[in-house]
C-alpha cells in the first residue's frame, strides 16, 4: 500500500480519533491538528547518522516546505529514489542510507556502491512525502548518463555549488542538509546560522483565513488555528515556529530576564503561550520611576550594585557562557572562580579571534607577549583585556622626551 504524507494523516487521525463518538474530519480545528503533527512524521528532526567507509554522514532538517539551494539562491542536480515511504529516519534506510550507501534496485539495475557518483558531491537531499521521493542533491557538473542507472530519474540542469545556504519555499518537500565528519571522535553538533526574520504581516479579520507561509509556520498557519476553529488567535501575526533543527534564540521568551524593561523579566504573552505571542517582540512593559516631589530633600544617588559573593550566584548570562555561568563555576563549587566575570566562552563553532589569549603576542605590552592569566587557564581571564603590564625602559622614556622637545 503507497503510504503518503496524506494518507499518513489520515491512518493517524483515524487512530487518534476512533474512540471519540463526537469528533470526525469535519471537525476542522481535528484536522488541522493532526495535519500539524504529521509533519513530524514525514520529515523527522532526527535522522539516524550514515556510517559508511570512515565517515559519518550527519543530516540535519531545514525548514518544513523547502528546497535546498546554495548561496546565490541556485538548486541543486539531483537523482530521484521513489518509493521511499515514512518515515524517512528508519535506521539503514531512507534518503539518508540510499543517498550514500545506494539501494537494491539500483544494484539489480547494474550500479554498485563504488560506481556511483563522488560523496564528496553531495550536499543533502530534498524530499517529496507526497510523492514518497528521495532527491539525493549533488554540486554542479557532478552527474552524467553513466550514472543512468543510480537514480529512477535524474535532473542535471541546476547549476547549484557549495554548501546547502538556505533554502527556498516549497510546499509538500523539506530540505536536509548534510555534514561530513570523521568517525572517531564523534563530531559535536554542528551549530547553526540563524535565519533572517520574517517581515510582519498587515492586520486582518482573522490570522487563519491568510494565504499559508510555509517560510514562517509548520503547516502554513500560526499554531492557535488549530485548535478552536482559530477563535482563540491573536488580531496580529504570531511567532514562528518554523525553524531549522537545533537552532536557538528564535524565541524571545526563552532568552535571558529582562527586569529592567518587564515586570516579570519577560513579554506578558510569554507567561501564557509562547507561540501566540507576536513576531515583533513587545515594548516594555515596565514604567520609569516617577520623579519625586520637589518639596523632598533630595536623596543620595543610589550606590551600584555590590558584587556577590560569588560570580557564580549571579544571574545566568546565556548570550555570553554555554551554560549560562562560567566555566570555573562547575569546578570546586566556584570556589576557585575570580572576583570579575571572565571571557565568554559562548561563541559559533570554528569562529576565531574570539579570546585575546589567542591572538598575536604583543611584547611591546606584555612581558610574556600575552597578559599573564592566559598561562594559567584563559577562561578564568577578565572580559576586558587587561592593560599592560610592561614598564618602558629609560631609553624609551628618554626618547618621547626628546621627541616632546623636537615638536
Amino acid at each position: 500500500m503507497k503510504l503518503t504524507c496524506t494518507s499518513l494523516i489520515l491512518l493517524s487521525a483515524a487512530s487518534s480519533f476512533a474512540d471519540a463518538d463526537s469528533l470526525s474530519f469535519a471537525d476542522t480545528d481535528t484536522f488541522e491538528l493532526v495535519q500539524q503533527s504529521s509533519l513530524e512524521q514525514c520529515f523527522p528532526s532526527s535522522i539516524p547518522w550514515v556510517n559508511y567507509k570512515g565517515n559519518d554522514y550527519i543530516f540535519s532538517r531545514e525548514q518544513y516546505n523547502s528546497v535546498c539551494v546554495d548561496n546565490k539562491g541556485k538548486q541543486y542536480e539531483w537523482g530521484a529514489i521513489q518509493g521511499v515511504y515514512p518515515s524517512i529516519a528508519t535506521k539503514g534506510g531512507g534518503c539518508s542510507n540510499f543517498c550514500v550507501k545506494g539501494y537494491g534496485r539500483a544494484e539489480e539495475k547494474g550500479c554498485s556502491s563504488s560506481q556511483r557518483p563522488n560523496l564528496n558531491k553531495l550536499v543533502g537531499f530534498d524530499y517529496d512525502c507526497d510523492k514518497a521521493t528521495c532527491y539525493c542533491l549533488y554540486e554542479k557538473d557532478t552527474l552524467s548518463s553513466k550514472y543512468d542507472k543510480c537514480f529512477d530519474s535524474m535532473d542535471r540542469s541546476n547549476k547549484g555549488s557549495g554548501d546547502i545556504a538556505r533554502t527556498t519555499t516549497k510546499q509538500g518537500t523539506t530540505c536536509y542538509s548534510l555534514q561530513i565528519q570523521p568517525s572517531d571522535p564523534q563530531p559535536r553538533t554542528p551549530t547553526r546560522k540563524p535565519t533572517k526574520k520574517p517581515s510582519p504581516t498587515p492586520r486582518g479579520q482573522s490570522i487563519c483565513v491568510r494565504s499559508p507561509d510555509y517560510k514562517c509556520y509548520k503547516s502554513g498557519r500560526p499554531q492557535c488555528c488549530s485548535k478552536n476553529n482559530g477563535k482563540d488567535c491573536p488580531k496580529e501575526m504570531t511567532m514562528c515556529d518554523n525553524h531549522p533543527e537545533g537552532m536557538g534564540g528564535w524565541n524571545y521568551c526563552t532568552q535571558s530576564p529582562d527586569y529592567k524593561c518587564y515586570k516579570d523579566g519577560r513579554p506578558s504573552c510569554c507567561a501564557k503561550n509562547s507561540m501566540n505571542c507576536p513576531r515583533e517582540q513587545p515594548k516594555c512593559d515596565k514604567k520609569p520611576p516617577q520623579p519625586r516631589s520637589p518639596t523632598r530633600k533630595p536623596t543620595r544617588k543610589p550606590s551600584p550594585t555590590p558584587r556577590g559573593q560569588s560570580i557564580c550566584v549571579r544571574s545566568p548570562d546565556y548570550k555570553c557562557y554555554k551554560s549560562g555561568r562560567p566555566q570555573c563555576c562547575s569546578k570546586n563549587n566556584g570556589k576557585d572562580c575570580p572576583k570579575e566575570m571572565t571571557m565568554c566562552d559562548n561563541h559559533p563553532e570554528g569562529m576565531t579571534g574570539w579570546s585575546y589569549c589567542t591572538q598575536a603576542p604583543d611584547f611591546g605590552c606584555y612581558k610574556d607577549g600575552r597578559p599573564s592569566c592566559c598561562a594559567k587557564n584563559s577562561l578564568d581571564c577578565p572580559q576586558k583585556q587587561p592593560k599592560c603590564d610592561k614598564k618602558k625602559s629609560t631609553e624609551e622614556l628618554a626618547s618621547q622626551r626628546f621627541l616632546r622637545s623636537v615638536n
